[in-house]
């Protein structure tokens, strides 16, 4: 018995190193990814919460009803921001809560190797079907982000904040242009025992818009 215990001690471990994914390993697969994805890109956000929290918009604060817009914008290097068009700027970053949604993404593109990509954040528990994403020197906090190589999609991104489960994202991809691009997002938020759900979607992409850095400065 005590051999058969030793025997499969080794296969035990060996066979969860198989189904683990190094970091370095991980990280091309996203960079791959994102290397396909559109430098710049510009598009309107909808949903029925949305469109209900822009009726509540005193008249006042309105500059023009029918530009009355949710707006995603987006590149490589600067990020994204979302702003309400047709307001006064009281009320042009009311969405602002929605940039958080594609953080998950950044430090795919920002960094430009595995190295300069290692110092600032750590990949751990690799698998071939997820990872854990952490900034590197803290505790507690980290995004679990579930991927498939072919089609290219992350269909699923998880927060985490002390192991307790406080955001969850589901995405939708569709082929725009070429590009595979998210068009239906579902995020679930866990607040003391309570989830509020928040339901949108991108449409109406601009894969040529004329938008500059100061764009996202606010």
């Amino acid at each position: 018995m005590k051999k058969m215990i030793f025997l499969f001690i080794p296969f035990f471990f060996f066979s969860i190193k198989a189904f683990s994914v190094e970091p370095e390993a991980i990280y091309k697969i996203m960079k791959n990814f994102y290397q396909n994805y559109p430098d710049t890109f510009t598009c309107e956000i909808d949903g029925d919460k949305l469109r209900s929290s822009i009726g509540s918009i005193p008249k006042d604060a309105v500059l023009d009803p029918k530009k009355m817009k949710i707006r995603l914008l987006f590149h490589k290097q600067w990020g994204s921001r979302v702003i309400l068009e047709g307001v006064n700027e009281a009320f042009k970053d009311r969405f602002s809560y929605i940039e958080g949604v594609f953080e998950f993404i950044m430090p795919f593109m920002t960094n430009a190797d595995y190295a300069s990509f290692a110092n600032k954040y750590v990949i751990f528990d690799g698998k071939k079907t997820h990872f854990k994403l952490k900034k590197k020197n803290t505790e507690g906090s980290f995004l679990e982000i579930s991927f498939q190589e072919n089609p290219s999609s992350i269909p699923e991104v998880k927060e985490y904040k002390k192991e307790e489960l406080i955001t969850n994202i589901s995405i939708e991809y569709e082929k725009i242009d070429g590009y595979s691009m998210p068009v239906r997002l579902q995020v679930r938020y866990y607040e003391d025992s309570k989830v509020n759900m928040l339901k949108f979607n991108l449409t109406n992409f601009n894969f040529k818009p004329k938008i500059s850095e100061e764009d996202f400065l606010g």
